[in-house]
């Protein structure tokens, strides 16, 4: 089940459960089994050191990413992989609740998420 990001100083974001669960974990946010509450907010408060966490997410992902398509552009790989789709990066998944949350923060709103019913 997805999870809907929403603010009122932007338009919502909505993530797969997969996405979104772990981004909340990767930002501290999970229940101590690991799970993801089905709703909670970032208060005001917590946004500016929230953006910088989620700004080296972004950053560490790229690099990551970065690191294997050096890895993989070596000579002697494997050839299907050219023809496999690209899988969609953390970082990717991450910037736009990123930009959610600058654009609360500038306007002093909380950011909320829940599941949609």
């Amino acid at each position: 089940m997805p999870l809907l990001f929403e603010s009122r100083a932007s338009g919502s974001v909505l993530m797969t459960d997969a996405s979104a669960s772990a981004l909340l974990q990767a930002l501290g946010r999970s229940e101590s089994d690991g799970s993801v509450a089905p709703e909670g907010v970032f208060s005001v408060e917590q946004l500016p050191d929230l953006i910088a966490k989620l700004q080296a997410l972004i950053d560490q992902s790229k690099k990551q990413q970065q690191q294997q398509q050096q890895v993989e552009s070596r000579p002697g790989g494997n050839d299907d992989r050219e023809q496999q789709p690209a899988s969609i990066a953390m970082h990717q998944r991450a910037w736009p609740l990123l930009e959610q949350c600058r654009r609360a923060l500038a306007a002093e709103k909380a950011v909320t998420w829940r599941r949609p019913s």
